[in-house]
């Protein structure tokens, strides 16, 4: 597992070497915050993962479950996805998207 976190900051754009971090006990605190908030913000005590909060374009934070993919997007595919899912949250009264998926999971992609 510990080669994962070097190489998706790589992928990211951002130094591996922030990758030291991972195992510190001392931003145990700061996690467990920004999971609370994620989760209160999503209105339910144990949301499913992954939680993502953004401001909005007025500044409200909003946040909401996944998305749940069977494949990584990349380029412009993310983008797209990206904001799309930001705008589909940020409605008043969304609540969720549901579907099965449209392609099967990647078989070259692997964590760990």
């Amino acid at each position: 597992m510990r080669g994962t976190f070097p190489d998706a900051l790589g992928d990211a754009g951002l130094p591996p070497a922030l990758a030291d971090a991972a195992p510190d006990p001392g931003l145990d605190g700061a996690v467990r915050a920004s999971t609370a908030e994620g989760a209160a913000l999503v209105g339910e005590p144990e949301p499913s993962s992954p939680v993502v909060a953004v401001s909005g374009a007025g500044g409200e934070r909003f946040a909401f479950s996944g998305p749940v993919l069977s494949r990584v997007p990349r380029g412009e595919d993310a983008g797209r996805l990206w904001e799309g899912v930001v705008l589909t949250a940020s409605v008043d009264g969304f609540h969720a998207l549901r579907g099965r998926p449209r392609a099967d999971p990647d078989p070259d992609f692997e964590i760990g």
